[in-house]
């Protein structure tokens, strides 16, 4: 379980508010979108590793031959971007449940905050998303709010890198048992 108090200082949960304030007030939807052509562009396998888990969800559906590989690969993207979706508002609830507190003390707000981890794990965890595909994304999604902080002339700075890299490695830590990889360590030193 995680300690919101204990794992997020007073400084963390303002850079993380900081930053999904700038997403609020911009657009959700076109957040996912840059994010997946980012990950996307980053890793080839994304493709075909969203084409495959659709088919699992579908009770293995499949086409035929003369299917072209561009429905093919606009299928993928439309499930991928679903689950991206969903993901995105999982990370609202958590950021949300961080930064407002609800009681006086702290255990209710620990409370709905493992239930919005656990959230965010199950959404992936019925994909069966390796861990490559987890740094792929996390990178993309770090540098798409990145970008979104400069497009609104805002200051993205090294701590909004390492809360937001905390964030990440928590979330991705409550669906996947191997350990974080070098870019994130390396984040996180």
């Amino acid at each position: 379980e995680v300690n919101n108090e204990s794992i997020f200082n007073a400084d963390e949960k303002i850079k993380l508010k900081e930053v999904w304030v700038i997403v609020k007030q911009n657009n959700m939807k076109k957040l996912g979108d840059d994010i997946m052509e980012r990950a996307l562009k980053k890793s080839s396998t994304l493709i075909n590793y969203w084409y495959n888990a659709y088919l699992d969800q579908s009770n293995n559906l499949t086409f035929s031959e003369n299917d072209s590989s561009i429905n093919r690969d606009a299928l993928a993207k439309q499930v991928y971007c679903q689950h991206g979706y969903k993901v995105l508002e999982k990370v609202d609830q958590v950021i949300m449940t961080m930064v407002t507190r609800t009681t006086p003390t702290n255990n209710n707000n620990n409370n709905l905050m493992n239930e919005s981890f656990r959230r965010v794990a199950e959404s992936h965890a019925e994909y069966k998303i390796t861990q490559n595909h987890v740094d792929v994304i996390c990178e993309s999604f770090l540098e798409s709010l990145k970008s979104l902080m400069y497009q609104n002339s805002k200051e993205w700075t090294i701590k909004h890198e390492l809360a937001w890299t905390k964030l990440f490695t928590l979330t991705t830590g409550q669906f996947l048992s191997a350990t974080p990889s070098t870019a994130t360590k390396k984040s996180l030193s």
